[in-house]
């Protein structure tokens, strides 16, 4: 709920009910754009913080001017914690099946009424992947992690459809084990696990 009262700043953002470690808030308003941030991207150099700076983009947060403050996107609203204050969700993405969205990640639970409060003096948070053994050895920052992409496949009939997965690792170039190409240049790599399709589950490189 999107409120001015007993909030650190302004407008916040207070939970409706309690919530748990773990669980995700979604916002399917924000839209990920590659590429640089510009002033007419986000509404005019007025506007700061109507995006998030992400891994090769960022995230337009809307906030429909011209509504009142009530019927705004709750991202907007959410306020930074400071002053002492501990954030008590952290960003991150999810895939609704039809595109990438921008998602609260709660690291600790959240009493209801209490103000929701973040940090965006950081990477998005990829908490889940923390003991994947599929990412021993893989950085879990840097160039396009987090990024979703979407695949050719064909199903078990050869029908062709597509797959949607998220870039979960990176292997620079200048690693110890670096991939070399068939040339023997040291290339970058990145690992990719699929989310949905006939290849949901699986990882690739």
């Amino acid at each position: 709920e999107i409120t001015s009262a007993n909030v650190v700043h302004g407008h916040g953002v207070v939970a409706r009910r309690d919530l748990r470690e773990g669980e995700y808030l979604v916002d399917p308003t924000t839209l990920f754009h590659s590429g640089p941030v510009s002033a007419s991207d986000v509404g005019g150099s007025a506007f700061s913080e109507a995006y998030i700076n992400s891994s090769g983009g960022f995230w337009r947060i809307h906030w429909f001017l011209g509504d009142p403050a009530l019927r705004s996107a709750a991202t907007f609203w959410i306020n930074e914690a400071r002053g002492g204050l501990a954030p008590n969700v952290a960003w991150t993405s999810r895939h609704d099946g039809q595109r990438a969205i921008l998602a609260w990640r709660v690291v600790r639970p959240v009493s209801r009424g209490e103000e929701i409060l973040v940090s965006y003096n950081g990477d998005a948070d990829d908490s889940d992947d923390e003991e994947d053994a599929d990412l021993v050895g893989w950085r879990r920052k840097g160039p396009f992690v987090g990024m979703w992409v979407t695949r050719d496949v064909a199903d078990d009939d050869d029908a062709p459809s597509t797959a949607v997965g998220r870039v979960v690792g990176y292997h620079p170039e200048d690693a110890p084990d670096p991939f070399v190409d068939a040339a023997g240049v040291p290339r970058p790599l990145w690992r990719v696990r699929f989310v949905s399709g006939a290849v949901a589950g699986d990882v690739q490189d």
